[in-house]
């Protein structure tokens, strides 16, 4: 099996022959004065330089200090070390040292996104780039070679126009990883080359949708100021011209304990205290968002995005608003309560 042309390719051998041929490559990657990735606490994996090896044993000059590290220790780094190319399917050792070196060398270099075949590595910035606008997503329409989530979604919606065949895109990571950040990036690109006069409405609406989610379904926790506590599996529909149609919103797996409780340093649900945003200091005496010992989050404007909320509740058509808002004050108000007897009982 090959991805993207002659790359990529599968191969299967006895376990014999495997382990026969990779003995071969590490000896040879053990010379004196050749590099070899070796672990590391800190980077996971980090580059060393053979001084001398032994039987079990080989010493390595890492940043300077001698290092002493096993076989088992060590991966070989191959002759592409300074490779800048986009997909690393092209270089010419691929282990889990090579994949994180050469991600972290195009991270420092502002170069967030690398093929891997057809896979698309994200890294999160945690900052605002200038690579997102309507402008690159025309450049994207016309070539999508290059690394991107344009070009993820432009692979995508070609190959829907061509073949009429539902296609998926999965958009996976751990938390703080920016899957809600990348789901709208693909979102937006689809709104603006499959929308027309008759259609920015549904596209308009179905970008909209995001603050409502994130304003219900989003908390802070210590490794992301914009945590989804939950699981959304989004179907774009299209007409027969392949103009955006409509968008149903299946979610699963909310973390429904967060509403009454949070750890030290976390919040419950940004609906929550955007509700209260315009009175000071009211927060603190709700005990579902005092528990937590974090009402604000550094950089996030609740009051704003309590606006932006309701903004979209109006896009979306929600015309029972205060009804909404009176179920989350009712929440607020439960968690005051306080029931006296036997806790058994």
């Amino acid at each position: 099996a090959a991805s993207r042309g002659s790359h990529c390719s599968l191969f299967y051998a006895q376990p014999a022959l495997v382990t026969h041929m990779t003995a071969l490559r590490r000896r040879s990657s053990l010379d004196r004065g050749e590099w070899l990735f070796v672990q590391d606490p800190q980077r996971a994996w980090t580059l060393g330089r053979v001084e001398r090896r032994g039987s079990r044993v080989v010493s390595l000059n890492v940043d300077g200090r001698r290092r002493e590290a096993r076989m088992s220790q060590v991966d070989e780094a191959g002759r592409a070390l300074n490779a800048s190319g986009d997909d690393l399917c092209d270089l010419d050792v691929f282990t889990e040292g090579s994949i994180l070196h050469h991600v972290r060398r195009r991270f420092e270099a502002s170069v967030i996104y690398t093929w891997v075949g057809s896979i698309l590595i994200a890294v999160n910035p945690f900052k605002k780039l200038p690579i997102y606008s309507e402008r690159i997503i025309d450049a994207f329409r016309a070539d999508a070679r290059a690394p991107h989530a344009y070009a993820v979604a432009s692979r995508c919606y070609d190959a829907l126009r061509e073949t009429g065949a539902p296609q998926s895109v999965l958009v996976s990571g751990e938390s703080g990883a920016g899957k809600t950040e990348t789901t709208k990036i693909i979102l937006s690109y689809l709104a603006r080359v499959a929308g027309g006069a008759r259609d920015d409405d549904v596209a308009r609406r179905i970008l909209e949708s995001n603050p409502v989610l994130e304003a219900y379904g989003n908390a802070k926790t210590l490794r992301n100021d914009n945590s989804s506590r939950f699981g959304k599996w989004m179907t774009v529909a299209f007409d027969a011209d392949r103009r955006v149609a409509g968008c149903a919103i299946d979610t699963y797996l909310l973390e429904k304990s967060r509403v009454v409780g949070c750890g030290p340093g976390e919040r419950t649900y940004h609906a929550l205290y955007q509700v209260l945003s315009d009175i000071e200091g009211e927060a603190r005496e709700f005990p579902y968002l005092a528990r937590g010992g974090c009402v604000r989050i550094d950089g996030i404007d609740d009051a704003q995005e309590f606006a932006t909320q309701l903004r979209a509740l109006d896009a979306l058509g929600v015309t029972d608003q205060q009804d909404v808002l009176d179920i989350v004050a009712a929440v607020l108000h439960l968690g005051c309560a306080e029931f006296d007897g036997d806790d058994a009982r």
